[in-house]
């Protein structure tokens, strides 16, 4: 006997996502616990927000060594009070 076998696959189009153009503020009413910072969307490139937020970090790689802090908002205009 002889067997023959194969597979089929089809190639799927990557959908490409791109990022928002986020404007941020300077971080302002710095004080020895706390501080406030947040930003502005300016397009959404036609897409949903999904959230809206900040990466904290001491260090240069802040989306790897950083804490994200996220916040609610229903408007393009996002602020947020941290903790220091």
């Amino acid at each position: 006997m002889f067997f023959l076998s194969s597979t089929f696959f089809s190639c799927k189009k990557e959908e490409k996502t791109y990022a928002p153009t986020v404007v941020t503020a300077s971080a302002d009413k710095i004080f020895s616990t706390t501080t406030r910072v947040g930003g502005k969307i300016i397009d959404n490139r036609g897409e949903e927000i999904s959230e809206c937020g900040i990466y904290r970090s001491t260090q240069p790689e802040v989306e790897l060594s950083g804490s994200k802090i996220t916040v609610e908002t229903e408007t393009d205009i996002f602020t947020i009070h941290s903790q220091v």
